[in-house]
């Protein structure tokens, strides 16, 4: 997270530079030199830079690069002064197929707020404090992930926090992972609001998603008012992100899960049906490339549920392993009524673990369900 925060404070101060050689002549040779001796290790290079009456300046085949921790190519970058103000002149600075690490955009940034005088976080009258990303659309690199983001920051570089800004996605697809219908706004300065229409990760499927999230020092973020519909019940919950964390943690309570519809919509309506609403937690933690740890417990909160189970195979192994007939194991079975239930969850790779506990007048029937690639993730409990 940190070189994250250290590859922003370079693309900035590119932007900076860009700017005051606006009107420098020897610019081509200039700006490489300058870029190179403000930011150690760094190679610089330019392709042609063109001046014209607006007054403005534009750079071809731009390239800033550290090697192993950071690179910035644009294909234009243009440098246009804001003459309108009484005060000093404002500069934009339009950019087009621009790529950083991971992800390409296209844009303005645009000057913002100077420091007061005498502000000590500031190194000298004027600093520049806040700047303004504007109508910058924004896709990653990886061809393997599909969508765009539209986006619009307002920055204080100073403070390192997000002031104002506007997210909007229709679609972002990776693998199995599909979230769809995605916005987000910052409300106020460190603090956003974001809502999702429908998140799919694998057999999981989750919709009418909303959440809050703030800012918590430099690499942190915190989950708050999270909600979301899930197999007809809702969940609800908090968690973090960020270099604290060591990824992701949320910690979520369950409401109202039918079990019927989880059990059809995670593809076991060929080998069981499990009736009944429960409710409980569920905790997930993992890296941005999914889930690494998820437990969970539910408990029967309806009067009663019913079991069935439609797989010869597992009548089969249960036959063998009590040495009874077959015929008996499947009679135990028919029309199972529970009246305490409850199903503990686990994850092992991308399998997901269901273990259930029954108990009714018939007696208990335990049954482990195991849903392979339940989960389209990296990593996993060994």
């Amino acid at each position: 997270m940190r070189i994250r925060v250290i590859r922003a404070a370079i693309f900035v101060l590119i932007a900076v530079v860009f700017m005051v050689l606006a009107a420098a002549p020897g610019t081509r040779v200039l700006a490489p030199v300058l870029l190179e001796s403000l930011i150690p290790s760094s190679k610089v290079s330019l392709g042609d830079v063109v001046f014209s009456f607006k007054p403005s300046v534009s750079f071809s085949d731009v390239l800033v690069e550290i090697p192993g921790i950071f690179s910035f190519k644009a294909k234009s970058v243009a440098v246009m002064p804001d003459l309108s103000g009484n005060r000093s002149p404002k500069f934009k600075v339009y950019l087009d197929k621009t790529a950083l690490d991971i992800l390409s955009f296209s844009g303005f940034l645009e000057e913002g707020q100077k420091m007061a005088k005498g502000d000590p976080r500031a190194g000298s009258e004027g600093m520049i404090s806040v700047f303004h990303l504007k109508g910058m659309r924004v896709r990653s690199l990886d061809p393997g992930v599909q969508g765009e983001a539209d986006i619009s920051l307002s920055i204080d570089v100073i403070r390192q926090t997000v002031l104002e800004g506007a997210l909007r996605m229709n679609r972002i697809k990776k693998g199995s992972f599909e979230a769809s219908g995605i916005s987000m706004d910052v409300t106020s300065p460190g603090t956003a609001e974001f809502a999702v229409e429908s998140l799919v990760s694998g057999k999981f499927r989750i919709s009418d998603v909303e959440g809050v999230l703030r800012q918590k020092g430099i690499t942190g973020i915190e989950i708050g008012s999270f909600s979301g519909k899930m197999f007809g019940g809702a969940l609800s919950g908090y968690g973090a992100a960020g270099r604290a964390a060591g990824g992701y943690t949320m910690d979520l309570v369950a409401d109202g899960v039918d079990m019927a519809k989880a059990t059809m919509e995670l593809g076991l309506g060929d080998k069981i049906d499990l009736a009944g609403i429960m409710n409980g937690d569920i905790s997930l933690k993992g890296r941005f490339s999914g889930p690494e740890l998820l437990t969970g417990s539910l408990s029967l909160a309806s009067k009663a549920g019913t079991l069935l189970v439609k797989d010869k195979r597992f009548f089969e192994m249960v036959a063998e392993k009590t040495r009874q007939p077959l015929e008996i194991v499947k009679a135990s079975f028919e029309d199972y009524e529970y009246t305490t239930g409850t199903v503990n969850l686990d994850l092992d790779g991308k399998d997901l673990i269901m273990t259930v506990y029954l108990e009714g007048d018939k007696g208990k029937r335990d049954i482990k369900v195991i849903l392979h690639d339940a989960i389209d993730i990296k990593g996993g409990k060994k």
